[in-house]
């Protein structure tokens, strides 16, 4: 009885999780945003980057993620449903074989110190930000 009954609460939850739709966005998550990525340009999305492109990443706003490139382009991530738990001292550990990051890819959210979980986040799209000629 316990299990149908864990198994019914497992079942409802990720229903309302999926019903509740796309993340609204704040007016200080707008602007955060702005702010980083002032000056700059956005390219063509792609689904999928180069981790050895990537030298770290950020939360921006409301459940959305700022990975820093090595270079000139920096990538604003969109995750499905956001990250809303990617906050101050929480980093994303990603369990891929590849060297690549891509759309839908699982990425868990970790207390940098402790190891702590805080759940997980599924990526997608990453929008290319390149600095104004």
């Amino acid at each position: 009885m316990n299990k149908l009954l864990l198994s019914s609460f497992a079942l409802s939850t990720l229903l309302a999780c999926a019903a509740s739709g796309p993340v609204e966005r704040s007016a200080r998550a707008d602007a955060e945003q702005i702010d980083k990525l002032e000056g700059r340009v956005a390219g063509e999305s792609v689904s999928c980057i180069s981790q050895r492109d990537v030298r770290g990443h950020e939360a921006v706003g409301d459940g959305l993620i700022l990975f820093q490139g090595k270079g000139r382009v920096d990538y604003l991530n969109h995750p499905q449903g956001g990250c809303p738990n990617l906050n101050y001292g929480r980093t994303l550990v990603f369990r891929t074989t590849s060297s690549r990051l891509c759309s839908g890819e699982v990425a868990s959210v970790v207390e940098s110190v402790s190891g702590g979980s805080y759940g997980s986040c599924i990526l997608g799209d990453f929008t290319p930000y390149r600095a104004a000629d």
